[in-house]
């Protein structure tokens, strides 16, 4: 069992560190737009924390709504029907288009009005909705972007995906210090300037991406040339597959985004406290996104191959990396964390509030870490309505209340809301690793009863 539980390991490793880079580069943008913000002031940097918050909502449900790209190919690639995976890709490309178009308008219609809605200070309202108002073009070229990039880990070949952010991370610091600064002659324009930056190298990662999957010749044998015909119908699996996993997504990041309008409520140095204590979580939170994808991949290639007594050892050896990769930035964090803070701000009292938050971001590290992979080990294994489920609890129905009681009722602050968040990820975490257990027991007796019969 343990030379075996080592090869899954390795086997996960193997297949992660290019998802790690693709998705860890998108992530890296996010943590240098905050950085880049946060050196045009602390007003800024609050602006871009309000809107950002009601954008991740609306990216994430988007993303999720398409997520079973992912499970769907690598099922069929475990199966060995490479040739029906081009037909996932199209329905998953259709779909991602229309649900862009439709964010463009909920973001850029409701988006501003949500910011005074949930009663932050008129100037942090505003400045939140200038950023929301060029950000919305970004969304419908990231949903095509992680189109593509799920079709090529459903498919195993992470690489394309990875390869392109690696020339767009330049390029967006780039487009950053022209747009935020202000840099010859062009207006500087802040957190909005970054909300621009973002906008073009999403659309530009999602044209070089799909005609990288068109014109490859490797990939033809997936399909991906195919006809158009018919690809709508052919999604409606796909479409049904996603909608708990968009619904459940979306309600997560409402609870989040709750914290971070409380945060707004208690003042323009707390909700910057927040952008950057949540954006060093980002930075260790960068090998988890990979780490879960290649999880779910080989969890969705294990049923698809009907090996299910691998399940198991597949989630609780991407557990066992990610713990592993936890424990460097946790020891970081909790006795070095100066050079951290200091290079997203220099504001004193932004810099003290986030040093007041540390200690809950690294209680919390590990087990939001796990949560997010048992999460999509549940999903590629079938069981995405429960699963999203105990997610919302942990999320909406536990964390938020939690919030206002620690932050409002028991006059805690930001600590208060930290605290609730970290009660959220121990929930989260828990029952979603419980509940990963008893399906992949589910499926192993399964498989020995389909042996012995």
């Amino acid at each position: 069992m343990p030379q075996e539980f080592v090869w899954h390991i390795k086997k996960t490793l193997s297949l992660a560190w290019p998802m790690v880079l693709a998705q860890g580069l998108s992530l890296v943008a996010l943590i240098v737009d905050t950085i880049m913000v946060g050196q045009a002031g602390m007003a800024e940097l609050s602006h871009l924390s309000a809107g950002r918050s009601l954008i991740f909502v609306v990216t994430t449900v988007g993303i999720g709504l398409i997520n079973g790209i992912v499970v769907f190919t690598a099922r069929l690639d475990g199966a060995g029907e490479a040739h029906a995976c081009g037909r996932i890709w199209h329905a998953g490309l259709i779909y991602a288009a229309l649900l862009g178009a439709l964010a463009l308008a909920v973001v850029g219609l409701i988006g501003p009005l949500m910011l005074h809605l949930f009663g932050l200070p008129p100037e942090l309202a505003a400045g939140g909705s200038r950023y929301l108002a060029v950000m919305a073009f970004s969304v419908p070229g990231t949903y095509l972007l992680v189109a593509c990039s799920l079709f090529l880990q459903g498919i195993s070949r992470p690489k394309p995906a990875m390869a392109v952010m690696l020339v767009l991370a330049p390029l967006n610091v780039a487009l950053n210090w022209l747009f935020i600064y202000g840099k010859f002659g062009l207006p500087a324009w802040g957190a909005a300037g970054a909300a621009l930056s973002t906008a073009l190298c999403q659309w530009l990662g999602a044209i070089i991406l799909g005609l990288y999957i068109l014109r490859s010749g490797k990939l033809k044998r997936y399909g991906v040339n195919t006809p158009l015909a018919g690809a709508w119908r052919d999604g409606a699996a796909l479409r049904r597959f996603g909608i708990p996993l968009g619904i459940a997504t979306g309600l997560e990041f409402v609870g989040m985004t709750a914290l971070v309008m409380f945060a707004g409520r208690m003042g323009e140095v707390t909700i910057s406290g927040f952008e950057v204590a949540f954006n060093l979580q980002l930075i260790a939170f960068i090998t988890v996104f990979g780490t879960g994808s290649a999880t779910a991949v080989r969890v969705g290639n294990a049923i698809g191959a009907r090996r299910f007594d691998e399940i198991f050892l597949v989630g609780a050896a991407g557990a066992a990396v990610i713990v592993i990769i936890m424990m460097p930035f946790a020891l970081l964090y909790s006795f070095t964390p100066g050079p951290f803070v200091a290079a997203f701000t220099h504001d004193a009292a932004v810099v003290a509030m986030t040093l007041s938050f540390l200690p809950f971001i690294v209680a919390a590290m590990v087990f939001d870490s796990t949560q997010f992979l048992f999460l999509h080990a549940l999903r590629a294994a079938g069981d995405q309505l429960v699963a999203s489920s105990l997610q919302v609890m942990a999320f909406l129905v536990l964390m938020v209340p939690a919030g206002w009681l620690f932050g409002f009722v028991f006059d805690l602050g930001g600590r208060g809301l930290m605290l609730a968040y970290v009660t959220g990820c121990v929930a989260a975490s828990l029952s979603l690793g419980g509940r990963f257990a008893i399906i992949a027991r589910r499926y192993a007796k399964a498989g020995k009863y389909q042996q012995i019969k």
